[in-house]
């Protein structure tokens, strides 16, 4: 019984032996560990091509090219208008909507003159303090969604704390942007 019990041991570790060397001899090389590519950093905030990104929007506008205004607008996902960055501004179809209203507003206001801007490092934000044909200041925010990508317009408005938030103060004119995207005369 010993000679049984002995030769079932050894055949037993001689199919280990054979199937450890099949399943994952050391004839092959292990993989090379992969290492994540490094994720882009902020570019450093720039108030130069924010007001190149603003010039761009209102060019757009001025056009009439709505689809080339939504690109320039925060909320905008490349190469989609159905999905948005909803944290960001309002979807396609308010914007579109908006659309004639903005374009009246900047043609009114336009050009514009840089009184001040204000570069918010590390966050990809410039705020610029401009001054329309109508003397009068207004502020428009410009960010970078993605570190790396270029300015898009968030915010456009009187620069003043809103009275009531969310709630326009005094009403736009029925011509002018009522504020759904971020974008109107009325107080941030």
């Amino acid at each position: 019984m010993n000679h049984r019990i002995a030769g079932l041991l050894l055949l037993c570790a001689i199919t280990a032996c054979a199937l450890a060397g099949a399943c994952g001899g050391d004839d092959e090389p292990s993989p090379e560990p992969t290492t994540p590519s490094p994720t882009p950093s902020a570019a450093p905030a720039n108030p130069i091509e924010a007001r190149q990104a603003l010039d761009g929007f209102v060019a757009a506008l001025a056009a009439g090219d709505v689809q080339a205004a939504w690109r320039l607008y925060t909320a905008s996902i490349p190469g989609a208008t159905l999905n948005h960055r909803s944290d960001f501004g309002c979807e396609f179809v308010a914007f579109e909507s908006e659309f004639p209203r903005m374009k009246n507003l900047f043609q009114r206001l336009a050009p514009f003159e840089t009184v001040a801007s204000f570069p918010i490092e590390g966050t990809g934000t410039v705020e610029l303090r401009v001054r329309g044909q109508d003397g009068v200041e207004y502020l428009a925010t410009l960010r970078r969604v993605e570190p790396a990508e270029s300015y898009r317009l968030l915010f456009f408005n009187s620069g003043q704390v809103s009275q009531v938030p969310g709630a326009p103060d005094p009403l736009p004119s029925p011509d002018d942007p009522q504020g759904y995207c971020g974008i109107w005369t009325g107080g941030r």
